[in-house]
């Protein structure tokens, strides 16, 4: 007998492909109020902190970032394509257009004053500096004199 360890991530991942991604099936879906949020990578360094926010199809005018007490806040639109014909039928459609809004709690110790922003081929890329009193600061031992 030989045992597999079932990978539940995957698994899950694998039915809902199979239940939702198929391009012929006739899901009624409702899509009055579509909504979507960026997939973030957050990662720091001994100097800094780091936000990536993946964001295709938007332009670097739709996008809005702003802090406020230690909370960062990406807010963005996502336009509709204006397609050749306005009776075409979709059979999938993963690229949602709409607004979002995603909110990240950033640690006590980040300078948020000290935030800068690049956006290059939809991502969308934030650097944020650590406070001074964060870096360990070393203590100097000093021998203790004698009183004899």
């Amino acid at each position: 007998m030989i045992l597999t360890r079932w990978n539940t991530t995957a698994g899950v991942d694998q039915l809902l492909q199979t239940v939702f991604d198929d391009s012929f099936s006739t899901w009624d879906r409702n899509e009055s109020s579509p909504t979507w949020s960026p997939h973030i990578n957050v990662h720091e360094t001994s100097e800094s902190f780091y936000v990536e926010a993946v964001m295709p199809g938007l332009n670097i005018t739709e996008i809005e970032i702003t802090t406020h007490k230690q909370i960062l806040t990406i807010r963005g639109e996502r336009k509709t394509k204006n397609h050749a014909s306005n009776t075409s039928t979709i059979h999938l459609q993963n690229i949602i257009p709409g607004t979002f809004s995603r909110s990240l709690r950033l640690p006590e110790y980040i300078n948020t004053d000290s935030g800068s922003a690049q956006y290059e081929q939809g991502i969308l890329s934030l650097t944020f500096q650590k406070k001074e009193d964060v870096n360990p600061k070393p203590i100097a031992i000093t021998p203790k004199k004698n009183t004899v």
